[in-house]
């Protein structure tokens, strides 16, 4: 069942996130505030795991050989 419900997040907020991406390739963000989100903290200490919990979007992950 979460896999499914992390799916459906997924599939809906992905869409988003590339448009503020778009968005923000071409310059918009000069004249209309897009959203953005830092994270601070150690190698592997969940920064990832917190931002998909919240978005439900799975992020990329390094091989943490950085």
């Amino acid at each position: 069942m979460r896999g499914e419900v992390h799916s459906h997040l997924e599939e809906s907020i992905r869409p988003y996130i590339d448009l503020i991406d778009t968005l923000r390739s071409v310059g918009i963000h000069k004249d209309l505030a897009l959203p953005t989100i830092v994270v601070i903290g150690d190698q592997s200490s969940g920064k990832s795991s917190v931002l998909e919990a919240l978005s439900g979007v799975a992020l990329p992950r390094g091989n943490g050989e950085d």
